[in-house]
């Protein structure tokens, strides 16, 4: 495909579409395998290039899934944070 000025944001906005699904499934790979070794929460470094809109997005999938999210930009990476809980244990760690 030939990118020009007259589909340069279709072209960008595609690129982003697409960044964002893929670090959201290596969000979810990342939270089952941290799972499976009996940790619970997850630091992550996401690239800033994902557009922070997108990443809004991905925080709100995992808030309805449950898991306690927390977001902060510096440079070109977010820095994101996942918690999650067992049905027993619903105390709110203090590092939220």
């Amino acid at each position: 495909m030939t990118i020009n000025a007259s589909n340069m944001q279709e072209v960008t906005a595609r690129y982003k579409y697409k960044a964002a699904w893929m670090e959201y499934r290596k969000i979810l790979k990342r939270i089952k395998d941290e799972a499976n070794l009996g940790h619970d929460f997850v630091d992550m470094t996401v690239r800033r290039d994902v557009g922070d809109s997108y990443m809004q997005r991905i925080r709100n999938k995992l808030d309805d899934k449950g898991f306690v999210t927390a977001l902060n930009n510096y440079n070109h990476y977010y820095y994101f944070s996942v918690a999650w809980w067992p049905e027993s244990n619903k105390v709110v760690a203090s590092r939220f």
